[in-house]
């Protein structure tokens, strides 16, 4: 007993949280995952100040061609 109220504290590491969502897994599928609420992963993602959003399938190259 930790006596502290509620369920206890999960600990995701920041460097598996990010690997998720560089597999363009959306916060609500990583909370499936380790059966918590998809608040709290929006909260760790916020806390580890991650970035959260499709990214763009250009490669450098295509950014970088002007025509």
């Amino acid at each position: 007993f930790s006596g502290c109220k509620g369920r206890p504290s999960i600990d995701i590491p920041r460097e598996l949280l990010e690997q998720y969502l560089e597999k363009n897994l959306t916060p609500e599928q990583i909370a499936r995952l380790f059966c918590v609420s998809s608040k709290t992963i929006w909260r760790l993602i916020s806390e580890y100040q991650l970035h959260f959003g499709k990214h763009s399938s250009l490669t450098e190259a295509e950014l970088d061609d002007d025509t």
